[in-house]
Protein backbone atom coordinates (compact mmCIF):
# COMPACT_ATOMS: atom_id res chain seq x y z
CA UNK A 1 0.00 0.00 0.00
CA UNK A 2 1.22 3.54 -0.69
CA UNK A 3 2.12 5.91 2.12
CA UNK A 4 -0.51 8.18 3.64
CA UNK A 5 1.50 11.12 2.28
CA UNK A 6 1.25 9.73 -1.26
CA UNK A 7 -2.47 9.19 -0.77
CA UNK A 8 -2.89 12.79 0.46
CA UNK A 9 -1.01 14.29 -2.51
CA UNK A 10 -3.00 12.13 -4.93
CA UNK A 11 -6.23 13.15 -3.17
CA UNK A 12 -5.35 16.83 -3.72
CA UNK A 13 -4.86 16.12 -7.43
CA UNK A 14 -8.14 14.21 -7.58
CA UNK A 15 -10.06 17.07 -5.91
CA UNK A 16 -8.59 19.54 -8.41
CA UNK A 17 -9.63 17.25 -11.26
CA UNK A 18 -13.26 17.97 -10.30
CA UNK A 19 -12.97 21.61 -11.44
CA UNK A 20 -15.41 22.13 -14.28
CA UNK A 21 -15.55 25.93 -14.42
CA UNK A 22 -12.24 26.39 -16.28
CA UNK A 23 -12.54 25.27 -19.89
CA UNK A 24 -9.74 22.99 -21.10
CA UNK A 25 -8.09 22.67 -17.68
CA UNK A 26 -5.50 19.91 -17.30
CA UNK A 27 -4.45 18.74 -13.82
CA UNK A 28 -1.26 16.74 -13.35
CA UNK A 29 1.36 15.79 -10.80
CA UNK A 30 5.04 16.62 -10.97
CA UNK A 31 5.91 18.33 -14.23
CA UNK A 32 9.65 18.66 -14.82
CA UNK A 33 9.42 20.44 -18.18
CA UNK A 34 8.28 24.06 -18.61
CA UNK A 35 4.62 24.83 -19.13
CA UNK A 36 4.15 26.65 -22.43
CA UNK A 37 1.09 28.74 -23.30
CA UNK A 38 -0.15 25.91 -25.54
CA UNK A 39 -0.31 23.74 -22.38
CA UNK A 40 -2.56 26.19 -20.49
CA UNK A 41 -4.73 26.33 -18.47
CA UNK A 42 -3.02 23.84 -16.20
CA UNK A 43 -2.62 22.94 -12.54
CA UNK A 44 0.43 21.01 -11.39
CA UNK A 45 0.48 19.39 -7.95
CA UNK A 46 4.08 19.18 -6.75
CA UNK A 47 5.80 17.46 -3.86
CA UNK A 48 6.47 19.81 -0.96
CA UNK A 49 7.85 19.66 2.51
CA UNK A 50 6.34 18.08 5.58
CA UNK A 51 6.91 18.60 9.27
CA UNK A 52 6.16 16.20 12.10
CA UNK A 53 4.16 18.32 14.54
CA UNK A 54 3.22 15.73 17.17
CA UNK A 55 3.90 12.15 18.18
CA UNK A 56 2.18 9.89 20.67
CA UNK A 57 2.21 6.13 21.19
CA UNK A 58 0.67 4.64 18.04
CA UNK A 59 0.43 7.97 16.20
CA UNK A 60 2.44 10.60 14.32
CA UNK A 61 0.92 13.86 13.08
CA UNK A 62 2.39 15.69 10.09
CA UNK A 63 1.72 18.96 8.29
CA UNK A 64 2.42 18.71 4.58
CA UNK A 65 2.91 21.81 2.45
CA UNK A 66 1.70 20.85 -1.01
CA UNK A 67 2.60 23.34 -3.76
CA UNK A 68 0.01 23.77 -6.49
CA UNK A 69 1.17 25.64 -9.57
CA UNK A 70 -1.45 27.28 -11.75
CA UNK A 71 -0.86 28.47 -15.32
CA UNK A 72 -3.14 30.55 -17.56
CA UNK A 73 -2.91 32.46 -20.82
CA UNK A 74 -5.04 35.29 -22.12
CA UNK A 75 -5.58 37.20 -25.34
CA UNK A 76 -4.30 40.42 -23.76
CA UNK A 77 -2.15 41.46 -20.82
CA UNK A 78 -5.20 43.10 -19.26
CA UNK A 79 -7.09 39.81 -19.15
CA UNK A 80 -4.33 37.91 -17.33
CA UNK A 81 -5.36 38.87 -13.82
CA UNK A 82 -8.95 37.83 -14.43
CA UNK A 83 -7.90 34.46 -15.88
CA UNK A 84 -5.38 33.78 -13.09
CA UNK A 85 -7.82 34.76 -10.36
CA UNK A 86 -10.55 32.57 -11.88
CA UNK A 87 -8.23 29.54 -11.80
CA UNK A 88 -7.05 30.42 -8.29
CA UNK A 89 -10.64 30.74 -7.03
CA UNK A 90 -11.67 27.44 -8.66
CA UNK A 91 -8.64 25.73 -7.11
CA UNK A 92 -9.39 26.94 -3.59
CA UNK A 93 -13.11 26.22 -3.96
CA UNK A 94 -12.46 22.64 -5.09
CA UNK A 95 -10.17 21.94 -2.13
CA UNK A 96 -12.36 23.74 0.41
CA UNK A 97 -15.43 21.82 -0.77
CA UNK A 98 -14.19 18.69 1.00
CA UNK A 99 -11.76 19.32 3.86
CA UNK A 100 -11.18 15.56 4.12
CA UNK A 101 -10.08 15.34 0.45
CA UNK A 102 -12.59 12.47 0.15
CA UNK A 103 -10.39 10.40 2.49
CA UNK A 104 -12.70 10.48 5.53
CA UNK A 105 -12.16 12.30 8.80
CA UNK A 106 -10.17 11.19 11.82
CA UNK A 107 -13.15 11.89 14.08
CA UNK A 108 -15.80 10.93 11.52
CA UNK A 109 -16.96 7.69 10.03
CA UNK A 110 -15.28 6.11 8.20
CA UNK A 111 -12.11 7.31 9.89
CA UNK A 112 -9.42 8.71 7.63
CA UNK A 113 -6.03 10.34 7.95
CA UNK A 114 -6.98 14.01 7.40
CA UNK A 115 -7.12 16.22 10.47
CA UNK A 116 -7.27 19.62 8.75
CA UNK A 117 -6.49 21.19 5.42
CA UNK A 118 -6.36 24.86 4.57
CA UNK A 119 -4.98 27.43 2.19
CA UNK A 120 -1.46 28.73 2.75
CA UNK A 121 0.50 31.39 0.88
CA UNK A 122 0.01 32.23 -2.78
CA UNK A 123 2.17 34.22 -5.19
CA UNK A 124 1.33 35.37 -8.73
CA UNK A 125 3.78 36.18 -11.52
CA UNK A 126 3.26 37.31 -15.12
CA UNK A 127 5.41 35.85 -17.89
CA UNK A 128 6.87 38.68 -19.93
CA UNK A 129 8.73 36.52 -22.44
CA UNK A 130 8.32 37.75 -26.01
CA UNK A 131 6.95 35.57 -28.77
CA UNK A 132 3.91 34.01 -27.16
CA UNK A 133 0.51 34.88 -25.76
CA UNK A 134 0.40 36.69 -22.42
CA UNK A 135 0.69 34.15 -19.60
CA UNK A 136 0.56 34.17 -15.83
CA UNK A 137 1.32 31.65 -13.11
CA UNK A 138 0.60 31.29 -9.43
CA UNK A 139 2.12 29.12 -6.72
CA UNK A 140 -0.36 28.20 -4.00
CA UNK A 141 0.63 26.22 -0.92
CA UNK A 142 -2.06 23.88 0.40
CA UNK A 143 -1.50 22.82 4.02
CA UNK A 144 -2.71 19.37 5.03
CA UNK A 145 -2.41 18.02 8.57
CA UNK A 146 -2.70 14.25 8.65
CA UNK A 147 -1.91 11.29 10.86
CA UNK A 148 -0.09 8.02 10.37
CA UNK A 149 0.85 5.10 12.53
CA UNK A 150 4.03 5.72 14.51
CA UNK A 151 5.67 2.71 12.87
CA UNK A 152 4.05 2.48 9.43
CA UNK A 153 3.67 5.55 7.16
CA UNK A 154 1.12 3.68 5.04
CA UNK A 155 -1.25 3.06 7.98
CA UNK A 156 -3.52 5.38 9.92
CA UNK A 157 -2.52 5.93 13.55
CA UNK A 158 -4.57 4.74 16.50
Amino acid sequence: MSSIREQVVEAVKNRLSTISTISGLTVERIRARPVKPADMPRLVVMEGSQTRIDEEPGLKIFRASIPILGFVKAATDGALGTAANALYAATVAALEADKTLAMGEVTGSPAGPIITCTEGDCEFDADDEDGHAPAMAFALTWLVTYQTSDVDPSAIGI
